[in-house]
């Protein structure tokens, strides 16, 4: 089984204080890991480091043992897709040449699209239930119809581990649920998913492991699966408010709610 493992990372912007302080995480396959915690935590900045962007100046990132930074990049890509917050394409592109884009780690830049890449994409935009937007102009699609085509995308660089920042920040309740019910059937056929996020919600009901970073530590304040780390206690602390936490109603998972101070003294 493969797995992405950042070892004791301590990183800080030029000229800046560190972001990070020996931080710890893993990305197993078929296992969805979210990264949690307020603005400034340092979500963002541990995904761009464990998928080979950044560089810290202290720890290590490795791929199944071997150094990440000891692979060229579109080696990385082989192994690891990484998805931004936003993705927008300057000139118009169709969703099938979206998802194409994708195969640069084993095309390259001057080979073209062999039969082989065309299948591979195929495949992805099926995976994605993406298959009907094929011909469509990707400026003119929905929000979730746009994420689920990015993740097309990088699955059409076949790695094994993929990484995603905050994909549901701009959409909609039912396509928040649809791009992380995708994620979740993605690592039930064997990929390795860690996802940033700010739905504590969503992430408890569909994730099997939390990572809370918070900006006070400069890392990991808490970590295990969703019951574990959404802790009023800790939660409080972390996001300097009051929150309760209960079963959700349904599904039994870890229910978060931000208290009215004012109201509930």
């Amino acid at each position: 089984m493969h797995e992405l493992v950042a070892s004791h990372i301590t990183f800080a912007y030029a000229s800046g204080p560190p972001i990070l302080v020996d931080v710890n995480a893993q990305v197993a396959c078929g296992k969805l890991l979210a990264l949690v915690g307020p603005n400034g935590a340092g979500k963002s900045t541990l995904l761009r480091v464990m998928c080979g962007l950044m560089r810290p100046q202290r720890g290590k990132v490795e791929f199944d043992g071997a150094s990440l930074f000891s692979l060229s990049s579109l080696e990385r890509a082989r192994r690891v897709a990484f998805l931004p917050q936003a993705v927008n394409p300057t000139f118009s592109l169709s969703v099938f040449e979206v998802v194409c884009l994708g195969r640069y780690p084993h095309v390259g830049a001057l080979r073209t699209m062999r039969q082989k890449d065309h299948d591979v994409v195929l495949r992805c935009l099926q995976e994605t239930r993406c298959d009907a937007l094929r011909a469509r102009d990707f400026s003119e699609l929905s929000g979730g119809e746009r994420q689920r085509v990015l993740i097309a995308a990088i699955l059409a660089q076949e790695p094994d581990i993929l990484l995603l920042d905050e994909p549901t920040s701009l959409l909609d309740l039912h396509h928040q649920i649809e791009v992380f019910s995708l994620l979740k059937r993605l690592t039930r056929e064997g990929y390795g998913v860690a996802v940033v996020t700010h739905d504590l919600n969503t992430a408890a009901r569909f994730c099997d492991h939390m990572l809370l970073l918070s900006s006070s530590v400069h890392g990991v304040k808490a970590e295990g699966t969703p019951s574990e780390v959404l802790q009023e206690s800790i939660l409080s602390e972390v996001y300097e408010t009051e929150v309760k936490v209960c079963p959700h109603p349904i599904t039994g998972t870890p229910l978060v709610t931000v208290l009215d101070a004012e109201r509930y003294p």
